[in-house]
């Protein structure tokens, strides 16, 4: 009895609660991650897939719409592939410039 009174009292000195927390707090952050990464694994919905579509018909950014048609051959679409579509649709239209029609007199 007196053997594993000390074992456990050796066991609890070693063990202090600012590591148990550490741990606590690692599982949660793993456990996040795994979670988002699911997370983008689902596929898109009815509505972002329109979206898709109307990108791919769009003819101001050529990148994004072969990225769209891209996209549509594929038999499924996750929310990776989606949210890499909708960043470089809006990088695209950031650098794009729109110049005001030309008059026919300025010809």
């Amino acid at each position: 009895m007196l053997i594993s009174k000390q074992n456990f009292l050796k066991l609890g000195n070693q063990i202090k609660l600012e590591r148990i927390y550490n741990i606590i707090v690692a599982v949660i952050i793993i456990a996040m991650l795994v979670l988002a990464f699911i997370a983008l694994q689902r596929p898109i919905s009815t509505p972002q897939y329109q979206i898709i579509v109307n990108l791919s018909h769009m003819a101001n950014n050529p990148e994004t719409q072969k990225m769209a048609h891209q996209l549509l051959n594929h038999q499924s679409v996750n929310r990776a592939e989606y949210f890499k579509l909708m960043r470089a649709y809006q990088f695209e239209n950031s650098k794009a410039r729109h110049y005001p029609a030309m008059a026919l007199e300025d010809e």
